[in-house]
């Protein structure tokens, strides 16, 4: 009884806790991502079929 009143919540909050962890660093990075990606278009060191190839590339590793 101590286990499924105590020490599950405790568990099943620290893993909520780490997903949540984990999706910020994920959407910390995309943002980050698009950023760079945008300052490099905007410069024109870069065409968008180049920056499009890059991206299709990476996502089918």
């Amino acid at each position: 009884m101590r286990w499924l009143v105590l020490d599950l919540p405790a568990r099943l909050g620290s893993m909520a806790k780490f997903i949540g962890g984990t999706v910020d660093d994920v959407t910390n990075w995309i943002i980050g991502f698009v950023i760079l990606t945008l300052l490099v278009l905007v410069v024109g060191a870069l065409r968008w079929e180049q920056v499009k190839d890059l991206l299709q590339q990476a996502l089918r590793r």
